[in-house]
């Protein structure tokens, strides 16, 4: 089967079926670029799970068993000399859909 594209399209005259079929293919097996969350959502999804005022938070983009998550760390006020860090929660979140992945404690 021979298939004819415009040539106002810029493309050959004449394709093979497989050559058309198999651009159409490609096409659909690559997976569609999903938007990954801001640094601020995250924060903002982070925070309903922290039970103290943070004294400060960091957000990194980093991956955990090769899916891409944000890390956002919360530290608060020192505890005295038992727990100079102060309470500390770790929120990991999917990058993609803003999903918690894990949650650590101290």
């Amino acid at each position: 089967m021979i298939l004819f594209a415009p040539l106002s399209l810029g493309l050959p005259a004449v394709l093979s079926a497989t050559d058309a079929q198999a651009r159409s293919l490609s096409a659909l097996s690559q997976p569609a670029a999903r938007k990954e969350i801001s640094r601020k959502r995250a924060i903002e999804l982070a925070r309903g799970h922290v039970t103290f005022k943070p004294k400060s938070i960091r957000a990194v983009k980093t991956t955990a068993d090769k899916r891409p998550i944000w890390r956002i760390t919360f530290s608060g006020e020192s505890i005295g000399p038992a727990r100079p860090m102060g309470e500390v929660t770790i929120v990991d979140l999917d990058r993609l859909s803003g999903e918690v992945v894990s949650i650590s404690k101290s």
